[in-house]
């Protein structure tokens, strides 16, 4: 596989080989925006495995939190100091 930047910087090439047999099945198909449907299926298919690396990350740092002061009682130690007293009576 080769990946090279085109002329328009927003836009990039990617060659992918595919069997014979399955080009051999597009040609034999009509006139169909093949292309269209490759970026499509690419773009939806990148889209989930970004979705999927994400959420993995976010899983693996939330596991590494130090457990600590709820964020309630850090807002009301701030609170205190810079007011002098809680906001709740």
């Amino acid at each position: 596989m080769i990946a090279y930047i085109l002329s328009n910087p927003s836009t990039s090439a990617y060659c992918v080989r595919i069997d014979t047999r399955i080009r051999k099945m597009i040609a034999e198909m009509p006139d169909d925006n093949w292309q269209e449907e490759m970026w499509t299926l690419i773009e939806q298919a990148v889209k989930k495995k970004r979705k999927e690396y994400l959420l993995c990350q976010a899983r693996k740092s939330q596991h590494l939190e130090i457990p600590g002061m709820p964020s309630a009682n850090a807002i009301r130690e701030d609170w205190d100091t810079w007011y002098g007293h809680s906001p709740v009576a």
